[in-house]
């Protein structure tokens, strides 16, 4: 509905101003897309593709060469460039599809998955790329990694089932819904795993022992119940006594966040399906509108 392929069911949706229903051509004048498929031809080259690109995008005739290059440089994609998309990896055609959106100066800029099925390096060097574009303009993000979204995002929707439940910047969420400690803890061996574990749960009557593999626990533990300063010590002291050889302690991080949301609704549904319908009926007015602006991704 941002970009205009599907009409809103209801309501208004407007990015930069412009109606997406009444003023589509002024919207496309705005906006750029990273598709999770699709809009590439397997016998055109990268360099093909973006000049293409750029001649819809009426960027300057004489910027369109050294735009090209400027982006497939930033991609690491400059030895690819006059190879068929068909010649191209999976990866590099990822990349192709987000240079494509970055090569313009496209106020607000949609990226479907952007990284969906890249190798690890790919992936860092695309959210390099995409990092450096996000001055002046919104980037809009999909993504079903976690990761990705903390280090790309300053505000994240977590949605469940087509419904919104969490708004914010990535340290506000974890605030908000991170209600545990995370302790991971190495031993020396097996045997005083069983150790350190009576010895957590002794001192730690709320502490949940997540996994054990091995030689290796994980425990989740509400902060409420427990002060941060208390589980160091615990740790350097009688813990390391006990056989702990290894450990961290950190916050909740933002997939736990998106699984406990998850688990929420699923919970919520069962528990109430007509006060769940009465819900979403509630929130689907006629008078609904969303609206994208210009700002910071």
């Amino acid at each position: 509905m941002l970009c205009g392929i599907e009409p809103p069911t209801r309501g208004v949706v407007t990015v930069g101003g412009k109606s997406t229903t009444g003023q589509l051509l002024e919207v496309h004048k705005r906006t750029a897309l990273c598709p999770q498929l699709g809009g590439l031809w397997d016998t055109l080259t990268a360099r093909e593709h973006i000049e293409i690109y750029a001649g819809i995008k009426c960027l300057p005739e004489q910027e369109v060469k050294s735009r090209a290059t400027a982006v497939l440089t930033a991609l690491d994609m400059l030895k690819h460039a006059d190879k068929q998309v068909k010649e191209l990896s999976g990866g590099n055609k990822r990349k192709l599809s987000v240079g494509i959106a970055l090569l313009t100066d496209s106020s607000v800029i949609f990226l479907d998955e952007p990284s969906c099925g890249v190798d690890p390096a790919t992936r860092r060097a695309m959210w390099s790329a995409i990092g450096r574009s996000t001055t002046g303009r919104v980037v809009v993000l999909t993504t079903h990694s976690m990761e990705e979204a903390d280090v790309l995002s300053s505000r994240i929707g977590i949605m469940c089932n087509g419904r919104l439940h969490a708004l914010g910047s990535p340290q506000a969420l974890k605030n908000q819904h991170g209600e545990q400690y995370t302790l991971e803890i190495k031993t020396a061996n097996q045997a005083s795993g069983s150790t350190v574990a009576a010895y957590v749960a002794g001192n730690h009557a709320d502490a949940e022992l997540i996994e054990r593999h091995g030689d290796s626990l994980s425990f989740s533990i509400p902060r409420e119940s427990t002060r941060l300063a208390e589980l160091f010590r615990d740790m350097e002291g009688d813990g390391r006594a006990r056989g702990v050889t290894e450990y961290s302690i950190s916050q909740t991080t933002l997939e736990q966040v998106f699984l406990r949301l998850a688990k929420k609704q699923r919970d919520d549904d069962e528990d109430d399906t007509e006060g769940a319908a009465e819900t979403e009926a509630s929130s689907s007015g006629e008078n609904t509108e969303i609206a994208i602006g210009q700002g910071e991704s």
